[in-house]
């Protein structure tokens, strides 16, 4: 019990560090189905809103990304789940470098300057 309530307030701890520096937020909209949702990707606008729904794609052959808003430049978004399609079920950077992906694809799409990495 210990040892889980640690891990929860861990995982509240992260979650609060992405909403805060990244604007990111997500909630399940269906089973198997999640809408992220970022803000402050835009400095001129940071109250702007971008977010897409990721999903299982139909007859689970892999994910599918619905609902992107703003709509991203014809293969964008095919090139952005290709890893997290090809990826083994142990792989738990694949749905971290979506996310990741998505966000600077918006920060494309806004124009913004590229982070220094």
């Amino acid at each position: 019990e210990a040892g889980e309530a640690e891990r929860l307030a861990e995982v509240k701890r992260c979650l609060a560090l992405y909403r805060g520096h990244l604007g990111l937020d997500f909630a399940r909209v269906a089973p198997h189905t999640v809408r992220f949702t970022f803000t402050l990707v835009d400095e001129r606008r940071p109250e702007d809103e971008f977010g897409f729904t990721l999903g299982l794609a139909p007859g689970a052959s892999g994910y599918s990304v619905t609902d992107c808003r703003p709509e991203l430049p014809e293969g964008w978004l095919e090139a952005l789940t290709r890893r997290l399609d090809a990826a083994e079920a142990s792989d738990a950077s694949a749905l971290p470098a979506l996310v990741c992906g998505m966000r600077r694809a918006f920060q494309d799409l806004a124009g913004c300057p590229k982070e220094v990495e």
